[in-house]
């Protein structure tokens, strides 16, 4: 499932939505593997969303990718999206 927003409050909004849904259909939302992703142009931003499921925060990566052509941005979002090293407890994840 991927949830995407503009701010940190509608991407919040929208994770507590997703986990009501799957709640009634039986289903939970594994705070240890759902991720969060920040896209920025802009280099050395550190925004940090800290969007939570149940009490606790979400891990988060960053992707630094130029948003200008619509093709190439998307492009270069999946690549980074793809490249990035994701970890649980230190330790790296697939």
């Amino acid at each position: 499932m991927v949830l995407v927003s503009c701010t940190k409050e509608g991407l919040q909004s929208l994770v507590s939505a997703a986990k009501i849904e799957c709640e009634k259909a039986g289903l939970g939302m594994n705070g240890k593997k759902t991720k969060t992703m920040v896209v920025s142009k802009q280099e050395g931003d550190n925004t940090k969303a800290d969007i939570q499921i149940d009490k606790e925060t979400l891990e988060q990566g960053v992707v630094r990718a130029q948003l200008s052509e619509i093709g190439q941005s998307e492009r270069e979002v999946w690549r980074q999206i793809s490249s990035q090293p994701w970890t649980q407890d230190g330790n790296e994840i697939d």
